[in-house]
């Protein structure tokens, strides 16, 4: 049987990861606060101090959650580079556009924030996972890595962000 304080912890958990992931989508990373995240799950602002005690745990948190979508998704029927090449461009569109950033911010955080490594990690393993599906070429997954990172990075900030078809041709060039 399970316990229901056990149930009620880990809902509440969700509800203050989904609301910190609301705040940094609309606001920004640097606007991630726990009176931010309490005022936008309608608990008190010291509630998220119980489940996330510092502002990194937060922030890993966030980057973690963003970046298991990509995971599941890439897990269930990733099966060209077309496909991948799909999935990458969606991530500029206007509908995933806030979380791609907030994933960004958190990455580059991350260079300053060595706690923050392992959830940025988590984007690299399972994109270089879904890449090997092509290659087993080390060099040719770096390549393609950072393909999909400077592609993305710079759809973030320019008028016309890369098309499903522009992330295919660069992929294709690098890993056929």
């Amino acid at each position: 049987m399970t316990d229901g304080r056990l149930l009620r912890g880990q809902a509440r958990r969700a509800q203050l990861l989904e609301a910190a992931v609301r705040v940094a989508e609309r606001d920004g990373v640097a606007a991630l606060t726990h009176r931010a995240v309490g005022k936008e799950a309608g608990v008190a602002a010291t509630a998220g101090t119980y489940y996330f005690p510092t502002m990194n745990d937060l922030l890993a948190a966030v980057l973690t959650a963003c970046t298991e979508e990509f995971a599941a998704s890439a897990r269930t029927g990733l099966c060209s580079i077309d496909e991948l090449a799909v999935c990458l461009a969606h991530y500029l569109s206007a509908d995933e556009l806030g979380r791609t950033t907030t994933s960004y911010e958190a990455y580059l955080l991350a260079a300053r924030r060595p706690e923050l490594r392992p959830a940025v990690k988590l984007w690299l393993t399972t994109l270089e996972e879904v890449l090997r599906t092509w290659t087993s070429d080390d060099t040719a997954i770096a390549a393609a890595l950072a393909a999909c990172d400077g592609l993305l990075l710079q759809g973030l900030i320019t008028e016309h962000p890369p098309t499903a078809d522009q992330f295919a041709a660069v992929l294709h060039l690098i890993l056929d």
